[in-house]
């Protein structure tokens, strides 16, 4: 399926994805029957999956150097604005820890999170309107966190991940807020079936919950697929000594700045139904970003004492940053 055949279908399950190493790797768009008592279209449900040239030995030299060899249509076109919600004041972040996870990895996000306001990477968000033209504020929270031991089994669907997020918001007493975004954070023994590891590594969405529009995303631990998901870790060290969790780090950011900027699949992307991560998904910024690690790894932003490897975000003018 062609990507103008894609732009013709409503913007439903837009998928932060990326294929595990295969030859020849490649892009596509496919439609499959989604969930047919759902909020979402009964008919299709869309699946993009941007993806990066590797080859079979491991070789990552076009990310490291910034220059991904990215297949499909170009990602360099303007930004737009189709007149959807944006919530302009301070995002709150709900995380979701779901399956089994140690307090040392939850803190590892959980720091991220918490002070990644405080550096310039998230004031790329002030580049962008809601439709009085009032500038988003850039500012994030992690207003609470949750965990889930398995409620719905080791393999979550795309509907069991509505009862997730229901079920988080009702324990934890947060409030359904249509102005925030909701992680589940799956561990690294959590699947979800329609392709974690294979066919994605995170994806946002959004469903009626508690009687909002509520914006929620997952992302799994990508220990199995490192190749795929979290591709500088593969065959070494990461900045938190953890590549599973490191490479979670930036795929979290992913899907939370185009839950910010396009909850609702209908506010900002460009002409191919790229998002503002999605345009520079899997840049790193090269040279002139990434570094070494206290540790030895790859990073290229500080957080407080922490060191990520995060990947760019389109600025609407000044396109991929690291900072606004």
């Amino acid at each position: 399926m062609s990507f103008q055949l894609f732009s013709r279908f409503p913007r439903f399950f837009h998928f932060f994805a990326c294929l595990l190493i295969a030859i020849p790797i490649f892009s596509y768009v496919s439609a499959v029957p989604a969930p047919a008592d759902g909020v979402r279209n009964p008919n299709n449900k869309l699946k993009i999956t941007p993806s990066f040239t590797s080859e079979s030995n491991g070789d990552v030299s076009g990310i490291q150097s910034g220059s991904p060899d990215l297949s499909g249509p170009p990602r360099t076109g303007k930004i737009k604005y189709h007149g959807g919600f944006v919530n302009t004041g301070t995002i709150d972040i709900y995380y979701i820890y779901y399956g089994s996870w140690s307090s040392a990895d939850r803190s590892t996000l959980d720091f991220l999170m918490n002070n990644i306001g405080s550096t310039g990477y998230t004031k790329i968000l002030a580049s962008y309107n809601d439709g009085n033209n009032k500038s988003l504020s850039g500012n994030v929270r992690l207003a609470g966190t949750f965990l889930d031991n398995y409620s719905v089994g080791k393999s979550i669907t795309d509907n069991t991940m509505v009862n997730v997020v229901s079920n988080a918001i009702k324990k934890a007493q947060w409030p359904a807020d249509p102005g925030a975004v909701y992680f589940i954070l799956g561990s690294s023994d959590v699947n979800h079936t329609s392709g974690f590891c294979s066919d994605f590594c995170g994806f946002h969405t959004f469903d009626t919950i508690h009687g909002a529009d509520i914006k929620y995303a997952f992302v799994g631990d990508p220990t199995k697929c490192l190749d795929g998901c979290a591709p500088l870790y593969a065959n070494s060290i990461s900045p938190n000594n953890n590549p599973g969790i490191d490479g979670m780090a930036s795929i979290i950011m992913h899907e939370m700045v185009e839950s910010i900027t396009d909850g609702d699949y209908d506010a900002w992307f460009d002409d191919f139904d790229y998002e503002m991560a999605d345009k520079c998904v899997w840049n790193f910024g090269g040279s002139t970003f990434i570094k070494p690690a206290r540790n030895g790894a790859l990073y290229n932003l500080d957080v407080g004492q922490n060191q990520y490897l995060v990947q760019l975000l389109w600025h609407r003018t000044k396109q991929c940053r690291l900072t606004a």
